[in-house]
């Protein structure tokens, strides 16, 4: 039974429940006879030799393997999230060394701030109940479940909802993608129950047909410390500019094309970066710049 939501409160996923661990059975048969001959001692011992060399050679052959899996297959097998590709708009080589070096993120007061705001911000538009999950399908329940929460209100005449879920394969690039909207807002309770997971799907994608497409879309500065709003400025969607580069972060992901860092006139952004002093791209993008600047003064 999926979970349900009769109070319209937003759930929230929860650690997972620990997972059962069953001991290894007792080995109960009889010993082996003690008289061993000492030659079939001695096979034993040449064919443990010769299984170590052939497990050796097996470890080196995988490490040395080449890997022909694709970004997407190797860091985020099944689907990517939207802050997937606003990281990768930011600097996609800095997101790329997320994945393959050890990193620690470290909270700053800033950041410390602004997830307070959003909970606080959360919290006044609906209440927030802890679920304990036990499988994929309950995660997956809950978001469908939060995105109901969000277009029942809507249907019903609220006009403000946040932190709704999103998921789909957007711009025909046949990548599902899973995100959060931090708010909607229509300018401008009752319970659910469901016997399985495409039951409540079917009943959550009906009832979104009967709202409206959302077609403005605004950037809002808010000031930490007193909460209040500073400006809202909307912002010019145009869908072929964000289809092209889409397209072009999904050849990234499917292998199509080698990692690329900013360009010189956003190098600023490497002056916090926690892999400046390793980044490969700064490396060949000073050394391309040397090399011109060599070939301009030989013709001077």
């Amino acid at each position: 039974m999926v979970p349900t939501n009769p109070s319209g409160s937003r759930t929230t996923r929860t650690t997972d429940t620990p997972v059962d661990r069953t001991d290894e059975p007792e080995d109960k048969s009889d010993h082996a006879e003690k008289d061993v001959t000492s030659s079939t001692a001695k096979e034993d011992q040449a064919n443990q030799r010769d299984g170590k060399k052939y497990s050796q050679k097996a470890d080196h052959d995988e490490e040395t393997r080449p890997d022909h899996r694709t970004p997407l297959e190797k860091y985020r097998p099944g689907y990517l999230w939207v802050s997937d590709i606003t990281r990768q708009n930011w600097c996609e080589q800095q997101m790329l060394y997320t994945f393959t070096l050890p990193t620690i993120v470290e909270e700053t007061p800033v950041m410390v701030q602004g997830t307070d705001l959003h909970l606080a911000r959360e919290l006044a538009c609906h209440n927030v109940v802890n679920v304990k999950v036990t499988s994929s399908e309950d995660i997956w329940a809950i978001k469908v479940l939060n995105l109901n929460t969000a277009v029942q209100a809507f249907l019903n005449g609220a006009k403000l909802a946040r932190e709704v879920p999103i998921f789909g394969f957007p711009l025909e690039q046949d990548v599902f993608m899973v995100g959060l909207i931090d708010e909607l807002s229509q300018m401008c309770t009752q319970a659910l129950s469901a016997n399985n997971l495409d039951e409540l799907m079917d009943y959550v994608f009906m009832r979104m047909q009967m709202l409206t497409c959302v077609n403005r879309l605004f950037i809002e500065y808010v000031h930490q410390d007193s909460k209040e709003t500073l400006l809202q400025k909307e912002v010019t969607f145009c869908e072929e500019d964000v289809s092209r580069s889409f397209g072009h972060y999904m050849r990234f992901w499917r292998g199509h094309r080698e990692v690329e860092g900013v360009d010189i006139e956003e190098a600023w952004k490497c002056q916090k970066c926690d892999f400046n002093s390793v980044c490969e791209w700064r490396e060949k993008k000073a050394q391309e710049y040397a090399n011109r600047n060599r070939r301009k003064n030989k013709l001077l």
